[in-house]
């Protein structure tokens, strides 16, 4: 994952600094990688472009001009081609629209250059990620999607007509933003699920917490398995305040996937909804 682009000057100046993941680099961090930079343009030459690693993080750069580097942290495993195309992308966005505010910060350097680039580098990194609601009518997936947005829950039941497509306005997750899919649990729309499914990259399976929901969203699990079996899918244990609703930790055992107890009614749930996302998401990304 991406969690910090800048661009330095070769002593180690910050003269950009968008961080998208809360992984700090520090400026010891800094002067390593510059040094061992340097040392392999000596050996190499100055088109030198091998990933360094320092402190268990991997740099990748590129020259903008002669006097500045494009260098994106990101984590050691991450695949090096794909990084190394939006560093491409992200070069000639500087080279290209922002050449002036390039030879602007080089002839007078201040504290406030590059602040247009910002959103828009954002536009190059950001990422929408596929989260997908999927279960029996009335088990509570459109509470949830209200409950994660911030609308008002007013307890009355109206089922989603085919899916419900939510983007959580403001909700980034390091590079990754969030499209959530609340799919209809009705018999008449589950036809549609295997389509709606494509490039799911997490499911959350929700359940009302009774015996007989549990058991019938086996049967989805299994479906959702066939139709997305690159998607991680963990499963909510909703409903959780009554009588007789089964605990998140039976209705895991019952299901085989990691499950989390939720009542979505209740606004104080929000946290521990938003916890569960942040934890699918870095289980799909690998991070």
């Amino acid at each position: 994952m991406i969690h910090n682009v800048f661009i330095l000057t070769k002593t180690g100046r910050r003269v950009f600094h968008r961080q998208y993941w809360s992984i700090d680099i520090t400026n010891e961090i800094i002067q390593e990688f510059l040094i061992t930079l340097t040392a392999l343009q000596t050996e190499i030459g100055p088109s030198v472009d091998l990933p360094i690693h320092v402190s268990q993080v991997k740099f990748l750069y590129s020259a903008i001009g002669e006097k500045l580097i494009l260098v994106f942290a990101v984590d050691s495993s991450d695949d090096e081609a794909s990084i190394r195309e939006l560093i491409n992308r992200t070069q000639q966005l500087l080279l290209g629209k922002y050449q002036h505010e390039v030879e602007s910060y080089l002839s007078s350097p201040h504290q406030n250059a590059f602040q247009g680039f910002a959103s828009e580098l954002d536009d190059v990194i950001v990422t929408m990620l596929k989260i997908c609601l999927l279960g029996q009518g009335g088990v509570g997936k459109s509470t949830m999607l209200k409950l994660l947005t911030g609308a008002v829950i007013d307890g009355i039941y109206v089922p989603t007509v085919a899916v419900d497509v939510e983007k959580l306005q403001g909700v980034r997750f390091g590079p990754y933003e969030l499209v959530v899919w609340d799919f209809a649990g009705q018999e008449r729309f589950r036809s549609l699920w295997g389509y709606y499914l494509r490039n799911a990259d997490a499911v959350l399976l929700v359940t009302d917490s009774t015996l007989r929901n549990v058991l019938a969203t086996r049967d989805i699990l299994e479906m959702v398995r066939k139709n997305a079996s690159s998607a991680i899918v963990w499963a909510i244990a909703n409903k959780q305040d009554l009588p007789g609703a089964l605990s998140a930790k039976l209705v895991q055992r019952i299901l085989g996937v990691q499950t989390y107890g939720l009542v979505a009614i209740d606004p104080r749930y929000r946290e521990v909804l938003f916890k569960v996302l942040v934890g699918a998401v870095a289980e799909a990304t690998g991070d």
